[in-house]
């Protein structure tokens, strides 16, 4: 009979022990709670301080402070929790920058730092709020005891793991959940139940309750996982971030890092579709500005002189995730993989604003500083009525930190960066992008430029508004054409530099300037290595004279490999897989070697990148009789391309080197004398012929300003030394100096037998203008930085020297636009030549006394090759047959009488009634010649470019230049500027 009640004290046990603290949900209805205690190993006197807060809101979420003072160095862990209802049985416990996951089952599968006993390890875990899991059950009331000094009321009860709780409280009418002390004790039943008088005296655990308080301030976004430190896991559910759905972005950033006192700001604008973006850096008062060709996986750093410098992008680059694939997210965010919701939390640095966090965790990461064991991304977001670029919400900050473990294991933060974003947005003119996305005179050099005329049809016979609506759609149809050049010819939106359209009745042209594509050998990085060729494993080989033959080789290989060694002592040119061919450490036994490499995958891509001189062939080809559509529905238009023309070389675009850039953000200050404002000037092309095409002032510089609703076109005769004084610094300005030195063509490995004039230390721009200004100087030479002026340039004075060049001025600039009537009667046609070859055939084409060549009509390449027509009649006489060109233009040498008949052609009959004081004079003589030239020349055009070189211009008021020839002959023509 003795055995039956131990059979049920154990059948008891049994029951009991199967339940756990896991297997109850606290219950805390009123509001989050902050409890404040310690934990107390009686047995070996340690204890750990608890914080726990604790927030049951939309869910019951916590999060607990541990810490302990352990000798000689205490530990300290925080851990999270959340769930719903009882999926419980999980923590993340966060310590030494790390945070690891604790799983539970029967037991949990891991110990906090310094815990050795699993029940300590339990109560660290859960916190003191263990005691509303089990506040429902039964509890058995035992004897008052004096705790600390004060009577305290006493209750126990028998919870699993064989533990005897005991919950200690001032007030007996209290509830058993708010205690002051509560002791943890090991329970043995059996024991007990063979010996029920023995007196308990094994050591417990005591639990001293300090605060436990009741708060209404919401704590949910206090009891989030610590952002930056980078989990494996979140508690939260699995909520993707907000794409970002628009394919133009725009913000500025302040980048603040960790191991630099100084910020950066970053300004850029982004373009998803077409693979580019535009950032400028400023730090410390100077501002870098870069431009991103992800098409070709090139960057350009831009000066502002408007020269640029090539580098290729690499894993390192912005934009660029592991794999070398352009990334958005990269750019805008450091993201390069989807991120983890890792729940909202408040975000300090922004006056408190609540923030929803998505985080990344990347294992031995490599970003610009180096290589990381550990890199975790955090981005910020904000609800956002206005500001729209993640769908609904606002992008408000993202940080990134970077870790390397110590010789401990210990991760140590190396570094740390943080992006606040400002002034994001998506809602920019599109003309800002137009003007952030262009590369400008980064290729100035004319043998680097296309100009090409796209002749368009529009809707013909549909729609009889269709011109007059394409006017208002300009940036729309630039945009669709460029979309249509860029898809069907593959080619990179960077290279397009620039689109004017002309508008006339029947048609539309289009002029779009192109420049060439990077120089190949630039656009990779590349290592030099002294090697074995017989070490490199072989994947394919071939033979070139130089690394551009060499890389363009292999180009065409969908898969040329990663790495492509040129050998150029053996003309060697391979490519391989293997990156790490081993050096030879005997100069004699191995060779030198350039090691390209593609970590892009890019080569293949930039070999479909047509240069300059196969664009017009191939577009001739590929896009004439393509069609494109703008507008929608009713309103939607059809446009079809007919032709591509070969822009004649003296057109606008060409002139445009006429000017090079002074100051990017500077503006001219009108005075009324020699620095005037030329009203009703909307464009840079009318601004721009406004000081280039005057005969009667020298107007050496001028500003335009674009601020999207307002324009201003200011002129000067001041030269580039005496405008800084007079500059003030506006946003949307830019002024431009006259630069002489495209007036002349270079004379390479020459030099003056006797110059005439000593030679002076300047720069070769400089010298061209000294030269351009100076009535004696017909050419220019230029040796190691020293300038020195000449006559006429001949072989018999002037001697070989590879150290110099000799400038003569170009040979067609003799010639002047006429207009588009072209002479009918011709003396001769030759065809395939370009303007100056043109001129020049022209200049000296002479058969018998009569059949001298006056005039020549140029007709630039399209669907027919160009052809070049010279006759001995001018557009000036009455009986001379002429007719209406589209394409062609006529043109005739420069004289006074030839320029007096094109000026009246192109006066206009009607003049302004303006007070002509001296103050104003200076405008109203730019402003006629502006309409003069616009209308005179347009015919039934709205808009017009004047296709001709501006005038060699000369400060003083008689100059004439004498044909320039190797001997001297008794024919000479004598032209007065």
């Amino acid at each position: 009979m003795l055995l039956l009640p131990l059979i049920l004290c154990l059948f008891n046990f049994s029951l009991i022990n199967s339940m756990s603290f896991m297997d109850f949900r606290p219950e805390i209805n009123q509001g989050s709670r902050i409890i404040h205690a310690s934990l107390t190993d009686q047995e070996s006197g340690k204890v750990w301080q608890i914080e726990e807060m604790i927030s049951s809101a939309a869910r019951l979420e916590g999060k607990i402070d541990v810490t302990s003072s352990e000798k000689p160095k205490g530990t300290h862990a925080t851990i999270f929790y959340s769930y719903k209802s009882y999926d419980n049985n999980k923590r993340l416990v966060m310590q030494n920058n790390d945070c690891d996951l604790y799983s539970y089952k029967s037991d949990w599968d891991k110990m906090l730092p310094g815990v050795t006993k699993p029940m300590i390890n339990t109560i660290l875990l859960i916190g003191p709020s263990f005691i509303y899991r089990i506040a429902d059950s039964r509890w058995k009331e035992e004897n008052d005891t004096i705790i600390r000094g004060a009577l305290m009321h006493k209750q126990s009860k028998i919870i699993s793991q064989k533990i005897k709780v005991t919950a200690y409280y001032k007030d007996q009418f209290g509830d058993v959940t708010e205690p002051n002390r509560i002791e943890l004790t090991e329970y043995n039943p059996l024991a007990l139940a063979l010996n029920p008088d023995q007196e308990d005296t094994r050591k417990s655990l005591i639990l001293d309750i300090y605060l436990n308080s009741v708060t209404f301030q919401e704590l949910a976004e206090s009891v989030q996982p610590t952002p930056g430190v980078g989990c494996p896991v979140y508690l939260q559910d699995n909520l993707g971030i907000p794409e970002i759905y628009s394919t133009k972005i725009h913000f500025i950033a302040k980048d603040t890092a960790s191991n630099n006192k100084y910020p950066s700001l970053k300004e850029i604008h982004g373009d998803l579709e077409g693979k580019i973006i535009r950032l400028a850096e400023t730090r410390l008062g100077h501002t870098n500005n870069y431009l991103y060709d992800y098409n070709l996986g090139v960057q350009y750093l831009l000066s502002k002189s408007g020269d640029c410098r090539v580098f290729p992008i690499d894993l390192k680059s912005l934009g660029i995730d592991i794999n070398g694939n352009f990334q958005m997210g990269q750019a805008f965010n450091w993201l390069d993989k989807i991120p983890k919701y890792l729940g909202q939390v408040i975000f300090k640095q922004r006056s408190g604003l609540k923030v929803a966090v998505w985080e990344s965790v990347q294992i031995d990461k490599v970003i610009e500083s180096g290589k990381y064991d550990k890199v975790v991304t955090t981005i910020y977001l904000s609800s956002s009525a206005t500001e729209k670029i993640f769908t609904d919400d606002m992008i408000v900050a993202a940080t990134r930190n970077a870790y390397r473990k110590d010789s401990l294991g210990v991760f140590q933060l190396i570094e740390s960066m943080q992006r606040d974003f400002y002034d994001v947005n998506i809602d920019l003119p599109d003309s800002e992008y137009e003007d952030a996305f262009k590369l400008g005179d980064c290729f100035a050099d004319p043998t680097k430029r296309l100009t090409l005329t796209i002749h368009l049809l529009c809707d013909v016979g549909k729609k009889s508004n269709c011109i007059k609506k394409s006017e208002q759609m300009t940036y729309g149809l630039r945009k669709s054409l460029m979309e249509k050049l860029v898809k069907t010819y593959k080619l990179s939106p960077l290279r397009i530099v620039d689109v004017e359209f002309i508008f006339s009745k029947d048609r539309i042209e289009a002029d779009v300037t192109i420049i060439e594509a990077p120089n190949i050998v630039d656009s990779f990085s590349v290592d030099y290595k002294h090697i074995k060729t017989s070490s490199i494993k072989v994947l394919h080989k071939t033979s070139a004279k130089s690394p551009a033959e060499c890389l363009r080789y292999f180009s065409a290989y969908y898969s040329p490999g990663s790495v492509v060694y040129f050998c150029k002592n053996e003309n060697l040119c391979v490519s391989t897989e293997n990156p790490d061919v081993t050096e030879s450490t005997t100069s004699s036994k191995g060779t030198d070697c350039s090691a390209f490499k593609f970590p892009l995958k890019n080569l293949n891509r930039f070999g479909q990148e047509k240069s300059l001189s196969d664009i017009h062939d191939s577009l001739l080809v590929q896009i004439v009789h393509e069609t494109f559509t703008l507008g929608q529905e009713d309103s939607e238009y059809t446009y079809e391309i007919v032709d591509v023309v070969a822009a004649d070389k003296r057109s606008e675009e060409k002139e445009r080197e006429l000017y090079k850039m002074f100051n990017s953000r500077g503006a001219l200050t009108p005075n009324g004398l020699d620095i005037v404002e030329v009203p009703s000037i909307k464009r840079f092309s009318d601004c721009y012929r406004a000081c280039s095409k005057s005969e009667d002032i020298f107007c050496e510089t001028f500003t335009f300003c674009d601020n999207a609703d307002s324009f201003s076109c200011i002129v000067s005769s001041l030269s580039e030394l005496q405008i800084s004084r007079n500059l003030t610094f506006q946003e949307h300005c830019k002024t431009y100096v006259k630069n002489y030195l495209s007036d002349y063509t270079p004379q390479i490995n020459k030099a003056y037998k006797v110059p005439i004039s000593v030679s002076k230390k300047l720069w070769v721009d400089d010298c061209a203008s000294e030269c351009a200004k100076t009535s004696e100087c017909f050419s220019f030479g230029f040796c190691d930085g020293l300038c020195t002026f000449g006559g006429y340039y001949s072989e018999s004075n002037t001697k070989f020297d590879s150290k110099c060049t000799i400038y003569t001025p170009k040979l067609s600039k003799k010639y002047q636009l006429t207009g588009s009537e072209i002479v009918t009667e011709v003396l001769h046609t030759e065809l395939d030549l370009d303007m100056d070859q043109c001129a020049a055939f022209c200049f000296d084409y002479k058969q018998g006394d009569d059949d001298q060549c006056k005039s020549f009509n140029y007709c630039p390449k399209g669907k027919e090759p160009a052809s070049c027509q010279l006759t001995k009649y001018s557009v000036f006489d009455d009986k001379t047959v002429t007719n209406q060109s589209t394409s062609c233009h006529n043109y005739q040498m420069k004289t006074k009488q030839n320029q007096e008949e094109v000026n009246k052609d192109n006066w206009i009959a009607e003049k302004p009634n303006v007070r002509t004081t001296g103050v104003g004079a200076f405008g109203i003589i730019v402003l006629f010649m502006l309409i003069g030239l616009i209308v005179g020349f347009v015919g039934p055009y709205s808009v017009m470019k004047i296709k001709s070189s501006a005038i060699f211009r000369r400060p003083s008021n008689d100059f004439t230049w004498s044909r320039q020839v190797d001997n001297n002959e008794e024919d000479q023509h004598e032209i007065q500027i």
